[in-house]
């Protein structure tokens, strides 16, 4: 109970309040001289809230781990993909992609392979290249298709094969690269000679397959400027169909456009455009086709990146702001390295 007056409260019966106990003393949480964060720890919102409380702009940290990872057998299939007879889904690499986010790692997702020993070299070193560590799945037991540990050794040293698990016992375990890293990784580049030199690639002994890629871009705008687009508005006139002509046609002629690019006669070409209001950009996408004797990865980046400078000068008497970016590979098939398919194609809704 409490009694009021015009000057004070008075509660009686209240045996947990007390004189202070609502004053937070100076140093009462840290005291002087203990340790904040020790060297090593992991910096969480919690650990980082407290710095900024103590005044400090910056630390010297070390960067997160980074790890690529790929999956490799002609039976797995991506996510979303139909399943041929045989096939499987390719789950393992999407868990070890999360578990890896979880522990703050930074990820490098290389997709998945084919069962062709000379692509899993080629990917190996330019993984090792590129990440701290790498981790693969499949490819490592006794099959006639199993070329990653033979892919390893290649490249670098097998330290361990099997261990005494089922499942899980085909695991293999070792270092990539060494004392020649720098020379096998220069000779893998194909574009480069044994003398380190530019040189175009001689395709007159491949194999002609159908391939097939698909590129994407991002051209990001105001959105009155993507209204207007919409509406067809913009004083240039019609800006999907003028971009659309204009990525077709670097397709056609990367070759002009990229050094040491073959010329190739492209049987198919397309440029498809998704207006996302949500995000206020236009989403650009690009497929090429041929039957031949090289991959089309080139065309479809090309197309793309011309498509988006092309949105731009159609666009910028109005938005002179406008960003191009996300230019990248989403999937490529066919030829001696396979297939690959980035982990998050870019989706929407065509325009």
């Amino acid at each position: 109970m409490h009694a009021e007056t015009a000057e004070q409260v008075v509660i009686d019966g209240v045996s947990s309040v007390r004189a202070g106990q609502n004053v937070r003393q100076a140093g009462e949480d840290i005291a002087r001289g203990s340790d904040v964060i020790s060297a090593g720890q992991w910096l969480s919102p919690a650990a980082i809230g407290v710095l900024a409380s103590l005044g400090l702009a910056e630390l010297t940290v070390h960067r997160p781990l980074r790890v690529a990872i790929f999956s490799t057998g002609d039976e797995v299939t991506a996510p979303g993909e139909p399943l041929p007879a045989g096939g499987i889904y390719d789950a393992n690499r999407f868990s070890l992609t999360a578990a890896l986010h979880a522990e703050g790692v930074e990820v490098l997702d290389l997709g998945i392979l084919r069962d062709q020993r000379e692509a899993l070299s080629i990917a190996l070193r330019d993984a090792a290249a590129r990440a701290d560590l790498v981790i693969t799945s499949g490819g490592v037991s006794v099959g006639e298709a199993d070329h990653v540990r033979s892919a390893l050794e290649a490249c670098g040293q097998l330290a361990l094969w099997r261990i005494a698990m089922r499942p899980g016992r085909p695991l293999a375990f070792g270092a990539l690269g060494g004392p020649d890293t720098d020379t096998r990784q220069l000779m893998s580049l194909t574009h480069l000679n044994a003398r380190g030199e530019a040189h175009m690639v001689d395709v007159a002994d491949k194999q002609e397959t159908r391939r097939e890629a698909r590129a994407s871009a991002r051209v990001s705008m105001l959105p009155a400027t993507l209204a207007l687009l919409a509406e067809g508005g913009l004083p240039k006139g019609d800006v999907l169909a003028t971009a659309r002509i204009a990525g077709i046609q670097a397709a056609k002629r990367t070759h002009e456009l990229i050094p040491l690019c073959h010329a190739l006669m492209l049987s198919k070409v397309t440029v498809d455009f998704t207006l996302d209001e949500v995000n206020s950009c236009v989403e650009i996408q690009v497929f090429c086709r041929l039957n031949g004797r090289t991959g089309v990865e080139m065309e479809a980046l090309t197309a793309a990146s011309v498509a988006a400078l092309t949105l731009y000068d159609m666009c910028k008497a109005v938005d002179k702001g406008i960003v191009i970016g996300d230019i990248q590979l989403e999937t490529k098939t066919g030829g001696k390295s396979g297939d690959w398919q980035r982990a998050h194609p870019v989706s929407g809704r065509a325009a």
